[in-house]
């Protein structure tokens, strides 16, 4: 299990990377207002580019969809968004030509983002509240139990491989993974809540008697949780649903239709917000005034005069934006100064949540539950080596790139990362993003495994000062620090398991052998191989320099076993992968279970040759005949899709093997690194093993599970 029991307490910055992996791994999938969603919803959000004209124009007619219009229909022009009305726009003629991500649509946001702004609530509070004698203050423990109540009783996704092996998140759970004090305070937090709406219920709120901790949690909770109605009131979401989205949410007694439906739930969560934001001891600076002065105000209006609902969003909506800024968090602190600190690994999480907070990827999560898994993996194979400005950049890693204009609407930028966080992080986060072009990856991926150290950020930035540092994507010129080394790593793991655990998911290229081999190979793995190579490196000289730990350059002893701990998880990955896409492979041209096993055999056989796989492979069970036939039934688009083939848009269609066989090179020298390192004892080839054949097991059952919905 990922969380298995530690004989040392987790440090504060552990437990909250913990928490957010939690909420990444439980609770993803519910969306605001209604809950859970089904398999079939979550798949039709995933991210693709899309033709402005096959957007339905319900959809074009929200604030985020004029506002996408008017930045790309009238780019040279002063135009305000609200003047747009799609439906007198012949969009075939003025925007045919133009593609956007999806992902710059409205839709209804994930819970994870109402339990960050939980978390950000009450660490104003901590920091910035009135501090009285003789009443607790806001701990830590408080914070990540506040974030995380709700997850008691579901199961945890990355628990196990297969649906049926999830563990339920239970006392014992918590217990084990962040300790008897977060425990104990979910379970006030849950007694407390069910009092309070026992109360509300029954108009008796205001007798209530609850410790002043506790209603700072309530009220910060009900905030959060009105923030993310009222937005998805302010962009009428419920009409942008389509017919089967709607009778899902009718089956869960949740009505769409009328002129305003959201306006049921958006008065339930005022009420209840109102009567939390009233209670005893909540503190009036940090907590009560700001949202009153924004969300609360706001959403009054609006069940005043439904006609003010637009003012509930857009780029200065108070259901959104105003109310973010307006907190202690994001006026007072200034991560800058302090980069390598838990409260600023709390900010990097708000900045995550404000700018990927509709962002869907290609399989079953969204982009914000992705970085909080990049920052739980981690926490995982490095423990308390993990230091916070390392846990900052895992969770900002993406945010240049997804939060930009062209991928989810905003316009986040290196320079605004390092106005918030400072010049260090900044360029951290620089090297992870990914440049324009493709070869500075590569590129920088070879600067690094050359260079005689492992670089720390410590000698490549000054950690311990606000500067004025140069950000460039990626910049080739120069190799990845030790944490930008692990981050890409563990990026790579990440979206290697999720291609794992939602191959069903997957749309269109994605769904077959060629561009899942091709990505895996040739584009993430041409920056992930000289990595690896060089922490193999690295660890090789440790253990053969009698020197090696005097040196000035050299990784602490206890960090380098826990990269080679991290090491070991991503080269399992990779091979769960890579049977994933063999077993994809074989699907694609027919193959029976006996043919499947002995492809994924030959394919990881040592002794057998080149020339020797080619003839059994290629000329024995991988026939043409078979794969015409597949495509002929529809089973296949055709031949580019698959692993073997160029991937033209136009015939004749050429074989080409090569990237096949530099991707089974690539499997042999994985085996190669566990022997070198001696990671190939017969425990660790069985825990592989079972891996393996649950990798297996679950796409066959997906494969069922998907042909049943056809």
């Amino acid at each position: 299990m990922e969380h298995a029991t530690r004989n040392d307490e987790p440090t504060d910055e552990m437990k909250l990377l913990k928490a957010l992996n939690l909420l990444a791994s439980t609770i993803d999938d519910q969306r605001a207002i209604i809950g859970p969603v089904s398999r079939d919803w979550v798949k039709s959000e995933i991210e693709m580019n899309i033709r402005i004209p096959d957007i339905p124009l319900q959809i074009l007619d929200t604030i985020q969809g004029r506002d996408m219009l008017a930045h790309e229909i009238f780019p040279d022009q002063e135009i305000d968004p609200n003047d747009i009305r799609p439906a007198d726009i012949d969009l075939e003629k003025v925007a045919g030509h133009i593609r956007v991500n999806t992902n710059r649509l409205a839709k209804l946001e994930p819970v994870i983002n109402a339990a960050v702004l939980t978390g950000i609530l009450l660490l104003g509070k901590q920091k910035y509240g009135r501090k009285q004698k003789g009443i607790p203050e806001i701990e830590n423990d408080l914070i990540i139990a506040a974030m995380i109540y709700d997850t008691l009783g579901r199961k945890d996704r990355f628990s196990a491989l297969l649906p049926l092996e999830y563990e339920t998140v239970h006392d014992q759970y918590i217990r084990d993974y962040l300790g008897e004090n977060v425990l104990r305070h979910i379970v006030e937090i849950r007694r407390h809540l069910e009092a309070f709406e026992s109360a509300i219920k029954g108009g008796t709120e205001s007798t209530l008697n609850i410790p002043m901790e506790y209603a700072n949690v309530l009220a910060s909770i009900a905030a959060a949780r009105l923030r993310l109605t009222a937005r998805a009131a302010g962009d009428r979401l419920f009409s942008t649903l389509d017919e089967k989205k709607k009778n899902e949410l009718r089956m869960a007694g949740i009505e769409t239709d009328g002129e305003f439906p959201e306006q049921p739930y958006l008065e339930r969560d005022y009420k209840t917000a109102k009567a939390a934001l009233a209670l005893k001891g909540v503190d009036h600076a940090t907590i009560r005034e700001p949202l009153t002065s924004t969300l609360m105000t706001a959403v009054q209006d609006v069940l005043e005069d439904a006609s003010k609902v637009t003012r509930l969003c857009g780029r200065r909506g108070k259901a959104l934006h105003d109310v973010h800024l307006n907190l202690p968090m994001m006026e007072y602190y200034n991560a800058a100064e302090t980069p390598n600190s838990l409260a600023t690994v709390y900010m990097a999480a708000m900045e995550s949540m404000r700018h990927l907070d509709r962002g869907r990827r290609k399989g079953n999560g969204t982009m914000l539950a992705h970085s909080f898994r990049i920052a739980g993996i981690m926490e995982q194979v490095l423990g308390c080596t993990t230091s916070p400005i390392m846990a900052a950049v895992a969770i900002l890693h993406d945010i240049v790139e997804d939060g930009s204009r062209g991928t989810i609407g905003y316009d986040q930028s290196l320079e605004k990362v390092r106005l918030r966080f400072g010049g260090p992080i900044a360029a951290m986060v620089s090297e992870v993003t990914d440049s324009n072009s493709k070869l500075d990856g590569p590129r920088k991926a070879m600067s690094t495994y050359y260079h005689p150290a492992l670089v720390s950020p410590e000698k490549q930035y000054d950690v311990s000062r606000f500067t004025e540092m140069h950000t460039k994507p990626t910049d080739a010129g120069k190799p990845y620090t030790l944490p930008g080394m692990l981050t890409k790593l563990v990026d790579f793991l990440a979206t290697q398991e999720e291609g794992i655990r939602d191959p069903d998911i997957m749309l269109g290229w994605w769904k077959h052998s060629g561009i899942r081999i091709f990505w895996d190979q040739n584009i993430k793995g041409n920056v992930v191989r000289p990595l690896i190579e060089r922490i193999v490196l690295e660890i090789k000289l440790s253990r053969m320099d009698v020197n090696y730990e005097r040196k000035n350059d050299a990784v602490p002893t206890e960090l380098l076993e826990h990269i080679c701990r991290l090491l070991e998880r991503v080269l399992d990955t990779a091979d769960m992968y890579m049977v994933q896409n063999l077993a994809i492979l074989a699907d694609e041209y027919g193959l029976h279970e006996d043919e499947q096993q002995y492809l994924v055999a030959a394919f990881t056989d040592s002794t057998m040759s080149r020339e020797q796989f080619e003839n059994k492979i290629f000329n024995e069970l991988l026939e043409d005949a078979r794969l015409e036939a597949r495509i002929e039934a529809g089973i296949v688009p055709g031949k580019p899709y698959v692993a073997l083939f160029k991937k033209v848009d136009t015939p004749p269609v050429s074989k080409d093997t090569s990237a096949f066989m530099e991707y089974r090179q690539s499997a042999l020298r994985r085996q190669e690194i566990r022997a070198e390192l001696g990671l190939n004892t017969p425990e660790r080839a069985e825990v592989l093993r079972k891996k393996l054949a649950d990798v297996v097991r679950l796409y066959d059952l997906l494969k069922c599970y998907e042909s049943d919905l056809i």
